[in-house]
């Protein structure tokens, strides 16, 4: 029914990650604010911070991206009401990482996405904040700047859920016989 296809991790969920993190990263560069990729931990191989942004805060934030699909067979199938996937992935990141970046100076946020639309949080109030700074220097009203930047991420997101949604199916031309038919609809 396609819901493998939206965790499978051969089919492009670093894809929409990085598709969500540059974005980000556009959006900050527009908010006067500086970031770097993948930034390392100091005399570590480390990378928690999938973006690493300068200025929002008094110290570097590390931003750590992730999307989750609610039906994946990790999920709590008793409860798949929205949010509940993304609360989940925000405390197995917070647990993973959050100490070592206190410890080297940084402060850490998950920004955590669900397949379906909803977002953790730590992601909003992520957002909240990229927000007021962007409507700032763009000289917006709050609630413009808002409206443009969920759209923003929202089409990125759904972006990357159709690369990976093409990538699951094969295209109809390959199915097509002579008679136009699609080969799994001839009886």
């Amino acid at each position: 029914m396609g819901d493998h296809a939206l965790c499978c991790s051969n089919l492009g969920v670093y894809l929409r990650h990085n598709l969500l993190r540059n974005e980000v990263a556009s959006i900050c560069t527009e908010a006067g604010l500086a970031t770097q990729s993948n930034a390392p931990l100091a005399g570590s191989s480390r990378k928690p911070a999938d973006l690493l942004i300068h200025g929002i805060d008094s110290t570097p934030l590390a931003v750590d991206f992730s999307v989750t699909h609610p039906l994946q067979h990790s999920a709590h199938l008793a409860d798949v009401s929205p949010g509940i996937a993304a609360k989940g992935v925000e405390k197995r990141k917070i647990k993973e990482s959050q100490a070592l970046c206190h410890s080297h100076g940084w402060s850490h946020t998950p920004f955590v996405f669900e397949t379906i639309g909803a977002w953790g949080g730590k992601g909003k109030h992520l957002l909240q904040q990229l927000i007021k700074t962007y409507a700032l220097k763009q000289s917006l009203p709050l609630a413009e700047a808002a409206a443009k930047l969920r759209t923003r991420l929202a089409t990125t997101l759904l972006s990357g859920l159709a690369r990976q949604l093409e990538r699951a199916f094969p295209s109809l031309e390959e199915g097509i016989t002579e008679d136009h038919s699609p080969h799994i609809f001839q009886l």
